[in-house]
């Protein structure tokens, strides 16, 4: 029973995880709402104000994901995102391209990091142990195996989550130095669904690790139960000896 809790654990942080790689990858169905930062610039609510801003090509707001960028008009959602590419280095157009090169260089090296250095070996690390697990069959070798990649997965997933974290605070005091009030930044939800990868790889390693301890007493059982049965040798007269 344990194996199945623990490769359903690993199947979730492996789509927790892959959905917060691929979030704001382009304008996609629910990926779209999917992102690291959400930069908003304009928070009025007046109609004349956001068609000004419109007609001048300044959005309402970008969203910052692991490949690309996206901006989004109120009301229209998101009008244009960047080309996926490998390294935080986009050129978006108009004002807002110049927005963009007002991000800290540390928000910049802090994704690039987290897409090559951590969350992409920790997705492969994630996606690895579940097929060890599942086509493994749960036996010992494979749940102690699942068990060494699930950790290793969880120690890049939790770094992933503190760069993230890291760089939306250096995205805010960046922000905060142009002294613009109109403009704010909010975590998105790929952080949170980072958080809960790192948690669930927690557990996963933990389940696959009883598992492993488990297993060895299992294995003897099963063994044991499976043995034919021996008939004794008989003795004169046909008894049992």
């Amino acid at each position: 029973m344990i194996d199945f809790i623990a490769a359903f654990l690993n199947f979730a942080a492996f789509i927790l995880s892959l959905f917060a790689l691929l979030g704001d990858i382009s304008n996609i169905g629910f990926f779209r709402d999917i992102y690291y930062s959400r930069i908003d610039l304009v928070t009025s609510t007046n109609s004349i104000i956001n068609a000004l801003t419109g007609a001048v090509g300044v959005p309402n707001y970008i969203t910052v994901g692991a490949f690309s960028l996206c901006e989004g008009m109120a009301g229209k959602g998101i009008t244009y995102c960047t080309p996926p590419k490998l390294g935080f280095d986009y050129q978006l157009p108009g004002l807002t391209g110049d927005l963009e090169n007002l991000m800290p260089s540390i928000a910049h090296k802090g994704i690039t990091t987290v897409q090559a250095g951590l969350f992409i070996p920790a997705v492969c690390f994630t996606f690895l142990s579940l097929l060890i697990a599942l086509f493994g069959h749960f036996n010992r070798g494979a749940s102690l195996c699942a068990s060494f990649l699930t950790f290793i997965a969880f120690v890049l997933t939790l770094a992933t989550f503190i760069v993230e974290i890291i760089a939306n605070k250096e995205l805010k005091s960046g922000v905060s130095d142009l002294h613009l009030s109109s403009i704010t930044v909010t975590i998105g939800p790929a952080v949170w669904m980072t958080l809960g990868a790192a948690i669930a790889l927690f557990l996963a390693t933990c389940a696959y690790f009883m598992a492993c301890v488990c297993g060895v007493g299992r294995s003897r059982r099963h063994r044991n139960s499976t043995e034919p049965m021996r008939e004794k040798p008989r003795g004169w007269f046909g008894r049992r000896v």
